[in-house]
Parts: C-alpha cells; structure tokens; sequence
C-alpha cells in the first residue's frame, strides 16, 4: 500500500508502506509517523500538500481556495458572474465558491477545455 507522506524538508513523495516502513508512531499532534531505513515521513494533511501531491501525480485537480480541492474530470462549468464553480453531481448541481486568486487559473482552464 502506498500513501503520500512529507519528509523533513517538506517535500511530498508516495511511501510504500509495506515496504519502506520500519515502524509507525503517533507524534504529538496526533498525526501518525512512518520510520523508514532512510527518515521519518508524517501523512500529508493539508490542503496544499494534497493540491501539490495531485498534480505532481498528473491528477486533473484544482484548489479553488484555502479548503476546497475539485476534481476537474467531472463535469464543471465556471460562473465568472458568481464566481462559482457548478460540479454535477448525482443528483443536484454543486456550487463551490473560487477564491479570487484562483479565478484566473480556473478562466485558463475553461478556456483550454473548450479547444
């Protein structure tokens, strides 16, 4: 099994668990610890590291703002007048508000989707 941890320096990599771990601890915040042969790696947990883990991994996903990380392979439309992002979802539509920063990024997008 395979999760995505951070080392010590920050960076985001996959840990093969079963592998690589030698064993596991709770630090002091409560989040778990992976010691392997060549450095202890915590669980990714924020937002962030998620955003930056995804697309290092070629994920079509977005953080549209400090909490919120869509998946871009699902159907979307952005609504520049609301400046929210409408997902379909099963049964109703989702509306996810996008940061102003992002509002750009997310215009590129909807731009290079319909070439």
């Amino acid at each position: 099994m395979q999760v995505p941890v951070k080392d010590e320096q920050g960076h985001v990599r996959l840990l093969h668990v079963t592998e690589e771990a030698v064993y596991l601890q709770a630090g002091r915040n409560g989040g778990l610890i992976f010691y392997t042969e060549h450095g202890a790696y915590t669980l990714i947990r924020k937002v962030e590291d998620w955003a930056s883990w995804l697309e290092t991994m070629g994920a079509d996903f977005m953080q549209v703002d400090r909490g919120t990380i869509v998946n871009l392979q699902k159907p979307w439309e952005f609504s520049s007048e609301l400046r929210v992002l409408e997902l379909q979802g099963d049964r109703d539509k989702i509306l996810i508000p996008v940061s102003e920063r992002k509002v750009a990024k997310l215009r590129e997008r909807t731009v290079s989707s319909r070439k």
